[in-house]
């Protein structure tokens, strides 16, 4: 399952940075707007990119055939990925003055993803509208380093891919996006949505042949997502605020929200160098602050199912379990938390484990909390709780 989540993370990434990947023929033959998408797509990836065809249509319409950009990971060769798209389409191209270009329509076509010599995912189609590309500067400055990872346009859309891992396939359908903001800074408001995202039962199957998700009664998984991030940037830093939705059919669904201000500009240098000092990154971290984070799960049969399963193997049934767990919380957390907030936490937990509707954590703190607080913090319980405001509630 770690390497399916790390190739899982992988794609993603790749199909949304490497969307500003194009290539190289020679310098003087390719116009400024492609030049500016070679240079920034180079910057992530181990060459500058390379394209078999370059057209200039009488209109102004650029298309380039056979593209292949390559990333290489220095740690896990396994993780080195190549991007391949037979068609990249650009018009209504428009100077916008100091490296900016827009892209009135972008379109991809035929793009293949593939990890170690094997195929791991396939894209038919992603479209564009007001793409803009940077051309870097010779120096790169930090902020040009984080824009390279991004695509940023007004409008964007996936209507299916497929993701292949261990020989099975994860179908996505009708990814979209749009985004409002500075085009010199990335500073803006994103929204994100995925229809569908169907994944095979029988990828969770682990070794012994057990599948934890057909032992709790699923035999696929159906997922839809949408979102809402917030981002702002300072000289030197970079603040965001997330709101996240995950539907699971038959499942539940789970509503992340996030905001951080502070985060370091050096701190995405760092971390891209092929083998990051974790001492240095948790260097960058102390000016990183947290301003709210909710994470809250409305279940829509997952937990009924997981307490059967759980009474099934201790040989009882569910409302037994129920009623021994609950009868036991209040002297474990105890043990382990501040008297208030173990009652607190125990109440829900029983509450839900009893009724299970909505399960909601929450830290609400007065006032921005730095990282460096919250590690003095760990030493007194009590000051952390008082900076933090944890809470969790049942059934809201």
């Amino acid at each position: 399952m770690n390497r399916l989540a790390r190739n899982l993370v992988s794609i993603f990434v790749l199909l949304v940075s490497a969307v500003l990947a194009t290539a190289a023929a020679r310098a003087g033959e390719e116009p400024p707007v492609v030049r500016a998408l070679l240079d920034s797509s180079a910057i992530n990836a181990a060459s500058r990119p390379t394209y078999e065809g370059l057209e200039v249509a009488g209109d102004g319409t650029i298309t380039l055939s056979d593209l292949t950009t390559t990333f290489e990971a220095d740690s896990d060769p396994d993780m080195a990925m190549s991007y391949d798209v037979k068609t990249l389409v650009l018009s209504d191209v428009k100077d916008k003055g100091g490296g900016l270009f827009e892209v009135g329509y972008a379109e991809w076509r035929h793009i293949i993803v593939t990890s170690g010599g094997e195929s791991v995912a396939a894209v038919p189609l992603i479209t564009a509208k007001s793409l803009y590309i940077h051309q870097p500067g010779t120096e790169l400055t930090a902020i040009e380093r984080l824009r390279s990872s991004n695509v940023l346009a007004r409008e964007f859309a996936i209507p299916e891919a497929l993701v292949l891992l261990d020989n099975h396939s994860i179908v996505l359908e009708g990814l979209s996006g749009t985004w409002d903001g500075d085009p010199m800074t990335g500073a803006g408001v994103s929204r994100f949505s995925a229809r569908r995202i169907h994944v095979p039962g029988e990828l969770f199957e682990d070794r012994y042949d057990d599948n934890p998700l057909a032992m709790a009664g699923y035999s696929e998984l159906e997922l839809s997502v949408e979102g809402t991030s917030t981002t702002v940037y300072s000289d030197d830093a970079v603040g965001f605020d997330l709101e996240m939705r995950l539907d699971g059919r038959d499942v539940g669904s789970l509503i992340v929200e996030l905001g951080a201000d502070g985060i370091p500009l050096a701190l995405f240098s760092a971390i891209d160098t092929a083998e990051p000092d974790p001492a240095a990154l948790a260097g960058f971290a102390d000016g990183v602050s947290l301003k709210r984070a909710r994470i809250r799960f409305e279940d829509g049969s997952l937990t009924g199912r997981l307490l059967s399963l759980m009474a099934e193997m201790e040989e009882t049934d569910a409302e037994t379990l129920v009623a021994d767990i609950t009868a036991e919380l209040d002297t474990v957390l105890t043990e382990l938390l501040e008297p208030d907030l173990a009652r607190q936490v125990s109440a829900a937990l029983t509450a839900y484990l009893n009724d299970p509707r909505s399960l909601t954590f929450a830290l609400a703190p007065a006032q921005p909390v730095h990282f460096a607080q919250v590690m003095s913090g760990l030493e007194d319980p009590m000051t952390l709780i008082e900076l933090l405001k944890p809470s969790i509630t049942a059934n809201d």
